[in-house]
């Protein structure tokens, strides 16, 4: 057992490292230095102050996003719907913000940040009430369901609440409801130590309490889980709304920090890296912290790297992309052949 463990803690240590060598022989054969450009994405991503202000302002949607579908696959439950769960919560987290009037801010912004995760979590409803009365799965379902919502919140912010001026996003919303800066001139709002909370929360409650144990049951056995007295459809359906909750609350938190309003289309593809950053951590709340300042440093220093050295900025992708081919196809292997070697097992 310990073998196992210690090998499931390596596993992404091991495809990161591996898509790193795959993108130094990407850079070499199209003419770069991998070892210049890895160093400067590094030095412009974590040497300076400003740039690891702007690491960690790259860094905070993703810990939400990276949180949430790692509360949804600890029970089994591909939460691919998480950018539009994330931009309809961060609309709510927007009309509140903006129509709530005569408010504290000690009170208005926690208003905001509830509408924003009711309104998630009720999104997230719709494939979990699907999945569960008709087995519909929730990928093909949260997956039409981001489109929705993008195209929903993109006609709102470019019709009825749109503000003066050519760009597509809405008014600001209410000084009551702006999360400060946490550094003057910076747009590093204090959303990244909401983030943190959020994860040192997550942490507790997978690792120390009955519903946290739960959800470990039935993430690593839903037959022996539901033969043991847990209701393997109703939890699935409480991570789920947990998840579109969490990501509300990002979307939220980007609307009333750093943006101030809700921009059309401001978190485009945060959500699938969210479920990248989840099981590069390996679905645990320190992991996704991790995975998530990993990506930051990618966007960021990427983008500075570009600058620098000539690399085209596209290739942070090529390696986020290989950073996913490398963690997640071993992973859905290991769950396509795992259950059927389980349902082998039952039949023996």
């Amino acid at each position: 057992m310990r073998k196992k463990q210690m090998h499931n803690d390596l596993s992404p240590v091991v495809c990161l490292l591996v898509s790193l060598v795959l993108g130094s022989a990407v850079l070499a054969v199209s003419g770069y230095s991998p070892a210049a450009a890895y160093q400067a994405m590094l030095v412009n991503a974590l040497g300076t102050r400003s740039g690891v202000l702007q690491t960690l302002l790259k860094a905070s949607p993703l810990m939400f996003c990276g949180l949430s579908a790692a509360l949804a696959l600890r029970a089994n439950v591909f939460n691919i719907g998480i950018e539009g769960q994330l931009y309809m919560g961060a609309f709510a987290g927007f009309l509140a913000g903006r129509y709530l009037d005569g408010l504290p801010p000690w009170l208005h912004i926690p208003l905001c940040v509830l509408a924003g995760a009711l309104v998630g979590a009720l999104y997230a409803l719709i494939p979990a009430g699907l999945k569960r009365k008709t087995g519909a799965h929730e990928v093909v379902t949260t997956i039409m369901l981001n489109y929705v919502a993008a195209l929903f919140t993109s006609y709102l912010s470019n019709h009825s609440f749109k503000a003066e001026g050519m760009m597509p996003q809405t008014e600001l919303v209410r000084a009551s409801a702006r999360i400060g800066r946490i550094v003057s001139r910076s747009q590093l709002t204090w959303a990244v130590v909401v983030a943190v909370v959020f994860l040192a929360g997550a942490q507790f409650f997978l690792y120390h309490t009955p519903k946290g144990y739960e959800l470990e049951a039935v993430g690593a056995n839903a037959a022996a889980a539901e033969a043991g007295g847990i209701s393997v459809s109703r939890l699935q359906m409480q991570a789920m709304l947990l998840s579109g909750a969490i990501a509300g609350i990002g979307g939220t938190m980007e609307v009333l920090g750093t943006h101030g309003r809700f921009i059309q289309d401001f978190a485009s593809g945060a959500g699938y890296q969210g479920v990248s950053i989840a099981i590069l951590g390996g679905n645990s709340p320190v992991g996704v912290g991790l995975a998530s300042l990993l990506f930051g440093i990618l966007q960021y220093g990427g983008a500075a790297m570009s600058r620098t050295t000539g690399v085209p900025a596209e290739f942070t992708e090529v390696i986020q992309a290989l950073v996913v081919l490398c963690v997640s196809a071993p992973v859905l292997v290991q769950i396509q052949f795992g259950k059927g070697g389980e349902r082998k097992g039952e039949r023996s």
